[in-house]
């Protein structure tokens, strides 16, 4: 059965989680958590994304991240990319290290920040590997308890609205006792106790979690943003910059782009222009392909090979 679209919104909080096919181990030791851990830090700040909160256990990874103008497909395919193939070359495996497709499931931040922050640093606890959440080195609950915290990990926010790091820790303490939350974990809509105490659900193939209000807002402003794409022509005019830039970047020249030459060179940076015209900047694939010259299933089929990149 075909995969919708992610809803992939502007400043919108996600509750990112990836799984190792047949939930095998995607961090065998330290080291591997440590290199995630480097990637994500300096990727966050490429991507322009706030990291919240992270917890690494054995077989998946939980993140709480608010993106910002840039897609959240651009920091996880490159994350996720990059991870497993340093991953595959030390551990001397090959084949796909994700099961199917990241999950992110986009959350209304006003009302579900503290609670998936809380979530993720109790995965430790839940899943009976530790019970005390500090004695667990692979979440960012201990960034939370120091006065000095990374740089690229944004605690304060988090920090501020409980008032104090005292307050953080009765916080996280009190839902010690809570167990599963299943509107949090990615998996299931929301049980009628949990509706009945917080209010009506509304999700959308377990990409939204927030009020029916919050959702149906989204969906306003995500065909608002389209009208405003087809205002555009889909922004077709930056073309001739964008690929300037990217035969510049790829060195090749940039007339080798706009026609049917398959060598190497030309192949990876007609890719580049592709993923960085359609995928980021919101140029329509038919603009695209008349552009360069080349037929709109070549462009879908370069766009379904980045699509399987990043789910690797």
């Amino acid at each position: 059965m075909p995969r919708g679209p992610r809803l992939d919104v502007a400043d919108a909080l996600y509750h990112v989680i990836a799984r190792g096919v047949e939930r095998r181990p995607i961090f065998r030791d330290d080291q591997d958590r440590r290199d995630f851990l480097r990637r994500l830090a300096v990727l966050s700040g490429e991507e322009e994304v706030r990291v919240f909160a992270f917890a690494l256990m054995d077989n998946h990874f939980h993140l709480v991240v608010q993106r910002g103008q840039r897609p959240l497909g651009s920091l996880m395919r490159r994350l996720l990319t990059g991870y497993s193939g340093t991953f595959n070359r030390r551990h001397r495996r090959v084949g796909h290290l994700f099961q199917n497709r990241y999950q992110a499931v986009l959350c209304d931040a006003n009302a579900y920040l503290l609670a998936l922050v809380r979530y993720v640093h109790l995965n430790p606890v839940r899943a009976g590997v530790v019970a005390d959440p500090l004695r667990y080195a692979w979440t960012s609950h201990a960034a939370y308890m120091r006065p000095h915290t990374p740089e690229w990990l944004e605690t304060r926010t988090v920090l501020g609205m409980l008032g104090s790091r005292r307050a953080y820790r009765k916080f996280i303490a009190d839902g010690v006792g809570q167990g599963r939350r299943p509107e949090l974990s990615g998996v299931a809509a929301a049980t009628a106790q949990h509706q009945q105490r917080e209010g009506p659900q509304l999700w959308l193939g377990n990409q939204v979690l927030g009020t029916e209000q919050f959702a149906r807002r989204l969906l306003r402003a995500a065909r608002r943003r389209e009208a405003e794409r087809e205002m555009e022509g889909g922004r077709a005019a930056d073309l001739p910059e964008l690929a300037e830039q990217t035969a510049r970047r790829c060195g090749i020249a940039v007339e080798l782009l706009r026609g049917r030459g398959r060598a190497r060179a030309v192949s990876r940076a007609r890719r580049a222009l592709i993923d960085e015209a359609v995928r980021r900047r919101g140029v329509r694939p038919v603009e695209l392909s008349r552009y360069l010259g080349i037929s709109t299933a070549a462009v879908a089929q370069c766009l379904r090979a980045l699509e399987r990149q990043e789910e690797n």
